[in-house]
């Protein structure tokens, strides 16, 4: 099946999202069935359902109710408290009920009565909600039955709207769950999701369609909204950032205006650097209603401070985004390659010994990542290499050929998608026999020993990539070797030798991998904090150009240096 025109533009503006969206949707968490990908929904996705905004909401019970806010221009929850006190003191006053906290529960059914009716307005027929008009309009939206497609296979969502929408839509969907194991909605956080099932979290409490059984509060007045903020800080933050950790998340539907959600992002950003989600920022027109100016600005303010990618997209390039998402990631890999592009990207994260790749790979754990070793790393690993005997260095080159090949095999697997790897071949030129050995030596051995069937097939059976270059001041490079119970040559700390031997592997390194850094591939490890290291190589990914490294060159210009 060849895409649609909306999909090919979809594709051609967010490719790397694309991929990255469509592999977190159908790869598992280890050892678990739960999918990566999660949902947050806002008020928007169900605009063209005719469900009113909170706004439109409060106006329609303000009318219903005969009172007049005194200021139309204060907080939505503050003109909500105000409605509901004045409906509360008129209910009590009517009520025959002696028991007070009887009194308080069947005003608060009233005022939920009151709420429901204006939420689905649209869909009443002779004061009953109308399943079949409200069924009809959701497989006639945009995009919402195409989120319910994906979510009937994911174990979270979280929305933010009163209605359940999202619901009925999974209950329409063709589907091998049972009609009882399709969703389990909730409104105060649980400490475990339900397996095998869909758990729809409304965090602002939901009123739904008859049939469904409802919160037992909503967050629509001030009271309410200021203790949802209050347990912000506790039960439902820990929720919140916990999934906000372990999934990458498609924000739909929301203008960042819900506090407790830009509290939890902005929480989390700084807690998970390297954990980049998406927000589609709804243009009704399309991205061209906004200049490039504007575009870039937005994009770099919800990056900077939520960690969030955006993609401008209207509600039928929604729709298309959601289907290439859906799509099996081998469908998908053909239909990308047939349209001219790439469907994976690799970076190769290198650097000298301590210099903090590795700690800045293990923050990237929302796209796919490859180790170091896949096995068991050589204990002689640990030692410099010129001080490893020609037996462990015999033992580590031939470890390290299966450890290459067995990485190119796990990056091959993934079909479509962002991985990100632990050292590139050519690292291995920065590590020689011998104290003063030239690097082309050096590589003329690894070559002999290591890359030579790379090179005979001319690097076809290694999965190219980029390489990002990860640097740090040789101090810095000594102190981390020492912390991490690496010790220094001799048996005095204070000794220059092993600094001046980090210095030369960091030298040899940026020489090895020159021609990247002229293109900026590279960025600071423990000289700086983690988290700039981190976001410096998250934009070097999401928002730089893709520029595969050419291996095979380079290590020819190597060997061209080697005494013959």
């Amino acid at each position: 099946m060849t895409l649609s025109s909306v999909e090919q533009s979809v594709l051609h503006r967010h490719l790397k999202a694309v991929c990255h969206l469509n592999y977190a949707a159908h790869s598992s968490l280890t050892g678990k069935k739960q999918r990566q990908l999660g949902f947050i929904l806002g008020a928007g996705a169900s605009h063209d359902l005719e469900i009113p905004a909170w706004n439109k909401l409060l106006d329609a019970i303000e009318c219903e109710l005969s009172y007049k806010t005194s200021d139309k221009s204060a907080p939505q929850s503050y003109r909500g408290e105000q409605m509901f006190q004045f409906f509360r003191k008129k209910q009590l006053a009517t009520l025959e009920i002696s028991d007070r906290d009887v009194k308080e529960a069947s005003v608060n059914t009233s005022w939920r009565k009151i709420v429901s009716k204006f939420l689905y307005e649209h869909y009443l027929k002779n004061e009953r909600e109308d399943t079949e008009a409200y069924k009809a309009a959701l497989t006639g939206h945009e995009y919402l039955m195409e989120i319910a497609n994906i979510a009937i296979e994911l174990d979270l969502v979280i929305t933010h709207n009163f209605d359940n929408a999202l619901e009925v839509a999974v209950s329409m969907v063709e589907s091998q769950r049972a009609p009882n194991r399709r969703f389990h909605s909730f409104w105060k956080p649980d400490p475990f999701l339900r397996p095998d099932v869909l758990n729809v979290y409304h965090p602002n409490g939901y009123i739904p369609t008859e049939g469904f059984k409802g919160s037992d509060s909503i967050v629509l007045t001030e009271a309410n909204f200021a203790d949802h903020l209050a347990n912000t800080n506790n039960v439902e933050a820990s929720f919140l950032l916990g999934h906000l950790s372990n999934k990458t998340w498609l924000i739909i539907g929301h203008s960042l205006a819900d506090g407790t959600l830009k509290n939890a992002l902005r929480l989390h950003a700084g807690r998970r650097p390297g954990h980049i989600s998406y927000y589609v920022h709804f243009l009704a027109e399309g991205e061209g209603a906004l200049s490039p100016e504007q575009r870039e600005a937005i994009r770099e303010a919800n990056f900077t401070t939520y960690n969030l990618y955006t993609l401008f997209l209207n509600s039928c390039e929604i729709a298309g985004l959601l289907r290439l998402i859906k799509r099996e990631p081998g469908d998908l890999k053909s239909e990308i390659v047939l349209s001219g592009l790439k469907p994976r990207f690799v970076y190769y994260m290198c650097g000298a010994v301590s210099s903090g790749k590795s700690t800045i790979l293990s923050h990237l754990r929302s796209v796919a990542t490859v180790e170091e070793w896949p096995d068991r790393m050589p204990t002689a690993m640990n030692k410099f290499s010129m001080d490893t005997t020609l037996e462990e260095k015999t033992d580590i080159n031939e470890k390290l050929n299966v450890a290459i090949f067995n990485k190119n095999e796990e990056i091959d697997n993934i079909k479509v998608g962002i991985v990100v790897v632990d050292r590139a071949p050519l690292d291995f030129i920065a590590f020689p026999d011998f104290d003063e050995e030239d690097p082309a030596t050096t590589a003329k051995k690894r070559y002999e020993k290591v890359l030579k069937p790379f090179v005979e097939a001319n690097f076809v059976n290694l999965c190219p990539g980029q390489v990002i270059v990860i640097q740090a001041e040789p101090i810095t490079l000594l102190e981390r070797q020492i912390q991490r119970g690496r010790p220094p040559r001799d048996e005095d700390p204070t000794s220059d030798k092993t600094l001046q031997v980090l210095k030369r592997q960091q030298e040899v390194m940026l020489d090895i991998y020159d021609p990247v850094i002229k293109l900026g591939s590279t960025t600071w490890g423990y000289c700086c904090s983690i988290a700039e290291g981190v976001q410096d190589v998250i934009r070097i990914i999401f928002f730089g150009e893709y520029h595969p490294f050419d291996f095979g060159a380079r290590l020819g210009a190597f060997l061209e240096r080697a005494a013959p």
